[in-house]
């Protein structure tokens, strides 16, 4: 007998979190409002100028990037966990060629020409995502320290990256 929920194409979250997670967005949106009216209107002559931004640009894109996951099942993470690591270390590394940008004297993001990035923030996510992977398939309560190894110097990759 199948499931009603295994029939469907794409999940939606715990109601809790979804509700709390547009309740933090909009509150940063409010906020960066409020801190950014009297820069926005001296440097662009509109006081909501870096409101709109971000709501064109992080809010929207986000939103955009929040249904299209959640029309992959999540089980599917585990097959490109690996995949997802060695990309988050090519983005990171990214920055080290001539594609990293400049800006106050440190090279923290890469220049697309289409757009611009800072490869830790999607770092962030992809190793979230591979750690979760490999800590479902270790038992850490009695794991030895030669077997937790391996994610120290993963980590560590990351870090110093």
């Amino acid at each position: 007998m199948t499931s009603i929920s295994s029939k469907r194409k794409y999940f939606w979250p715990d109601p809790f979190f979804t509700i709390t997670f547009f309740i933090l967005v909009f509150w940063g949106l409010l906020i960066l409002g409020s801190a950014s009216s009297n820069f926005s209107n001296l440097k662009f002559g509109d006081s909501f100028f870096m409101f709109k931004k971000q709501i064109l640009f992080g809010f929207l894109t986000g939103l955009i990037g929040f249904f299209i996951t959640l029309k992959i099942p999540y089980k599917y993470y585990k097959k490109v966990a690996p995949l997802l690591l060695v990309g988050s270390i090519a983005i990171l590394a990214m920055v080290f060629t001539p594609l990293g940008l400049k800006i106050k004297g440190s090279t923290r993001w890469v220049d697309l020409k289409l757009f611009s990035f800072q490869p830790s923030e999607v770092a962030k996510v992809l190793s979230i995502i591979y750690f979760a992977y490999w800590f479902s398939k270790k038992n850490i309560a009695e794991a030895s320290f030669k077997e937790i190894l391996p994610f120290f110097i993963i980590l560590g990759t990351i870090l110093t990256l």
